[in-house]
């Protein structure tokens, strides 16, 4: 028996350059929330397991403050990585970033307003992803100012190019 049917990848329309940049930027947003909220758990479930280490240490071995000091030290220094790599803030922004993309993208696919003309919609993607993007870096420059640090985001570029 034959079939006259084409491969269900051949209907399967090519993706705009607007929906890919967004589409990328969702999967980049979304990789870095997730790394950003598992640091930020690891760094305060150390932070708690070494903190009350401390009293551990001074109960096990009384007269002695070595141990303890060390502990108070891994505390002032899981303390400053806080500060230094701002993983809970990267994790809150990231995932709002995360979640604007995939409903503009949802709005895109089903074609609501203002995805609603067909001639423009690709344009009003990107605009909507070029202004999301500008907000999340002007929020990631008023963080570092308010902090009066020059410090990054822990190695993961916060600005991303979006050209098409």
């Amino acid at each position: 028996m034959t079939t006259n049917r084409q491969p269900a990848t051949a209907a399967m329309p090519v993706p705009s350059p607007a929906s890919r940049v967004c589409d990328d930027l969702i999967a980049w947003y979304g990789t870095y929330a997730a790394r950003a909220r598992d640091r930020y758990r690891i760094l305060e479930i150390a932070l708690l397991i070494v903190g009350a280490s401390i009293s551990v240490a001074a109960l096990a071995w009384p007269g002695n403050g070595v141990p303890a000091a060390v502990l108070g030290g891994i505390v002032v220094v899981l303390t400053g990585l806080r500060q230094v790599f701002h993983w809970q803030e990267n994790y809150v922004r990231f995932t709002r970033v995360w979640q604007t993309l995939k409903q503009e993208r949802r709005r895109y696919d089903v074609g609501e307003p203002p995805y609603n003309d067909p001639a423009l919609r690709d344009r009003k993607l990107m605009e909507v992803v070029n202004t999301v993007e500008a907000q999340e870096t002007q929020g990631w420059a008023h963080l570092l100012e308010s902090k009066g640090s020059g410090q990054t985001s822990g190695g993961a570029s916060t600005t991303r190019t979006t050209g098409i």
